[in-house]
């Protein structure tokens, strides 16, 4: 096993007349429209999901979205949200079908619901706390980012607006104060190294933390060290992507540390490299509360919602915003679009806390766990799910101290290729790697 990956399993019965309801985050109407949209997407020839259906499962459908009426999904535990190439409302449009919302659009409309669309909301004000933070840990990181743009995804995740400012710097104050409550957990190159050398036995020539400390016999002394790694973790950030992101959202990177105590495998020797992708909101507010108005036990955090995905944090994944012209001559004007360009998948574990039996509260490492008990109507106690998440919900940051006059950071993050001549330019000066580079070629 080289890589540390998460599945999610639960089984459907058959559909029958009485247990077929129209549920408006319905788990069977949006896998349909997923998988239509694949096959509609599906080069000439290519195998289809709907012809691996009638080929391999026996489906007699004429279309995936009727799958719905024939798989009972009103107990699904998830919600599934889809990402489909395409323009779409702005991020944060309500009036539409659900249909017509993907990513964190999605996320975004059934969050809302939970919060205010039901009598009982499942996720009550006392279980989302203005400081929480949204913990993104992808396995890729693309470029382009600006900080607008990442704000604007940090919103509609967490819905909510930001702290406007009356200044002339505004909107930028409200950017940072978004971007603030966010944290991008990425691995550091130096325990990549580590998690290498304990399944090998040896350590890699090209590694970026070596680079201050190259032999001749390494690379030429007047030629820069490029570096292109394979297979060696599925994690993919370029130097070129880095340089093309906003030092904002840079700022935003925390490093990938193992949680504690281990979720590890016992069998295993040392961590894994992370391959799967999640999204997170972890709880910032009073646990006492919720401990006495719903009888929630104690745990190291509580998780509003937890998901996982495999959408990574590029814009082609996770959406960006732009606008477009509708109508023509005095009828025209611009409207905000959010563009994707990826398919992807995920499922959203939802806490709920509503004071019924039935009440769940994801969490990561309780004092006791209780996802076995069946709820019982004469026990109000919430029942906790421990999430066995790999990494530290609070790690230590990459940049460190005032960052209004230091952008340094104190570790090099792990990059899988670094062209030659883009180690010591932009963004990728204040690491350790291209602040060593650029020492060394003073001194040639």
């Amino acid at each position: 096993q080289r890589t540390n990956d998460g599945t999610w399993v639960q089984r459907f019965q058959p559909s029958t007349s009485s247990n077929n309801k129209d549920y408006m985050d319905c788990f069977g109407k949006v896998l349909g429209h997923f998988l239509d949209c694949s096959t509609w997407a599906s080069q000439p020839a290519a195998m289809t999901p709907l012809g691996f259906g009638r080929e391999h499962l026996g489906w007699t459908t004429q279309s995936c979205h009727e799958l719905a009426n024939q798989w009972d999904f009103s107990r699904s535990q998830v919600v599934l949200v889809p990402h489909v190439p395409g323009d779409y409302d702005g991020a944060n449009d309500t009036t539409t079908t659900t249909t017509c919302k993907y990513g964190r659009q999605f996320v975004s409309h059934i969050l809302r619901n939970k919060q205010y669309g039901q009598q009982r909301p499942w996720l009550p004000p006392s279980l989302l706390s203005e400081k929480d933070r949204l913990i993104f840990q992808p396995t890729s990181l693309g470029g382009q980012w600006q900080g607008p743009s990442m704000a604007k995804m940090v919103s509609s995740y967490m819905d909510q607006a930001g702290d406007e400012s009356d200044d002339e710097d505004g909107t930028y104050q409200t950017t940072v104060s978004l971007l603030n409550k966010m944290d991008i957990v990425w691995p550091t190159d130096d325990w990549i190294k580590a998690i290498c050398v304990s399944r090998s036995g040896n350590v890699s020539r090209s590694s970026v933390a070596r680079i201050g400390f190259v032999q001749e016999e390494d690379t030429t002394p007047d030629k820069e060290l490029a570096l292109e790694r394979k297979h060696q973790g599925y994690i993919f950030l370029s130097s070129v992507s880095f340089n093309s992101i906003d030092l904002d959202c840079l700022s935003r990177m925390v490093m990938f540390e193992p949680s504690s105590p281990s979720q590890q495998p016992r069998s295993n020797n040392g961590s894994l490299v992370p391959h799967f992708k999640s999204i997170s909101r972890l709880y910032e507010g009073k646990k006492y509360p919720l401990q006495k108005d719903y009888g929630v036990g104690k745990s190291s955090e509580y998780l509003s919602w937890f998901m996982l995905t495999s959408a990574c944090l590029s814009r082609g994944a996770q959406g960006y915003e732009a606008t477009t012209t509708k109508g023509h001559d005095d009828s025209s004007h611009q409207k905000s679009i959010c563009s994707y360009t990826n398919f992807e998948l995920g499922v959203l574990f939802c806490s709920r806390l509503q004071g019924r039996p039935n009440d769940r509260l994801y969490c990561y490492n309780p004092s006791a766990c209780s996802c076995g008990n069946r709820a019982s109507s004469n026990n109000s106690s919430t029942k906790l799910i421990h999430l066995p998440i790999p990494f530290d919900l609070r790690p230590s940051a990459y940049q460190q101290g005032d960052l209004e006059d230091n952008f340094d950071f104190c570790e090099t993050p792990f990059f899988n290729e670094i062209p030659k001549g883009t180690g010591n330019t932009g963004n990728m000066k204040f690491t350790p790697y291209g602040s060593a580079l650029g020492k060394r070629e003073l001194e040639l």
